[in-house]
């Protein structure tokens, strides 16, 4: 046949009937595709031709590393995609000039994504060669905020362990979450006037960064930022306090804290008057009012 290229595996084939062929040195645009094995008429007479069912050869080309698209542009490994929580999103990774087409499977950290599709196409300018195109639709979502995607093209081809990596970060924009700490970690419920301080922080969870303020009994107050401090708490302190965080996307919801400074009580009135007159085995009311938290109680001394 021709020596170097295709040869008879078997030297014995006309004893044998062994049709064997060996294919050297093989060539993409020369020995990919289907290959038959034929069988020629006994005589012109007998139509007894044979032809086998087709193998297909692959000559196998590793493809090029796959590249990620995201709006129609490419979005180089290790970069960040902007994206809104909430919002239906389309990525694609295209791993091309390969034989046979890449396998494309699709990872979110360490784990297995699988809601995407994949198509082969021949290359128009290198028709034995492929390109593979997995499409990708994903809702990103708070936790997926600073997540790690992955798209993994598998060939054959590849130096082990076979497959290469394209990799891009999520950058999820949401609306923030308000919460509030006390960063010394001790409760409210024993704050005495003039003895206690009081350090509060809000916590804004939101990207990107929100702002995030205090308001008191629904008016907006002045603060140290994000943090509330009172150096020595008094009565006056008392009060519902909220705190809310708002960025780009949105407003939080107000997280809210009640405080309730104690005090000790103090008589505020004693009446009807300080001396009053009053008439022999005649009825008297006097009445004694008192500020304190908690609420004092009462007792009357005669002397």
């Amino acid at each position: 046949m021709y020596r170097g290229k295709y040869e008879w595996a078997s030297p014995r084939i006309a004893m044998t009937g062994d049709c064997s062929l060996r294919i050297r040195s093989a060539k993409l645009h020369i020995d990919d595709g289907q290959w038959r094995c034929q069988v020629t008429a006994s005589n012109y007479n007998i139509q007894d031709s044979l032809s086998s069912q087709p193998a297909i050869l692959a000559v196998r080309v590793a493809p090029k590393m796959p590249s990620i698209y995201y709006n129609g542009s490419r979005v180089l490994t290790d970069h960040s995609i902007s994206l809104a929580a909430g919002s239906k999103t389309t990525i694609i990774c295209e791993v091309r000039y390969g034989n046979p087409p890449a396998y494309i499977e699709w990872l979110l950290e360490k784990g297995q994504v699988i809601a995407w599709s994949q198509t082969n196409t021949s290359e128009v300018d290198h028709p034995h060669l492929w390109a593979a195109r997995a499409v990708l639709e994903v809702i990103p979502t708070r936790a997926t905020h600073r997540k790690q995607l992955v798209c993994r093209a598998h060939h054959p081809s590849y130096p082990p362990p076979y497959y290469k990596d394209a990799y891009i970060m999520f950058d999820v924009k949401f609306i923030p979450v308000a919460s509030i700490v006390r960063p010394d970690g001790e409760g409210l419920s024993m704050l005495e006037e003039g003895l206690s301080s009081l350090t509060l922080h809000c916590k804004g969870d939101g990207n990107p960064k929100p702002n995030v303020w205090w308001t008191k009994n629904g008016q907006r107050i002045v603060t140290d930022g994000p943090n509330l401090i009172i150096e020595s708490v008094t009565r006056n302190d008392s009060g519902i306090y909220r705190c809310l965080a708002k960025n780009s996307m949105g407003k939080s919801d107000s997280v809210k804290i009640e405080i309730d400074v104690k005090f000790p009580p103090q008589i505020t009135w004693i009446g009807p008057r300080l001396s009053v007159n009053a008439n022999l085995h005649s009825q008297v009311n006097l009445d004694c009012k008192a500020d304190g938290n908690p609420a004092p109680s009462y007792q009357w001394y005669y002397w």
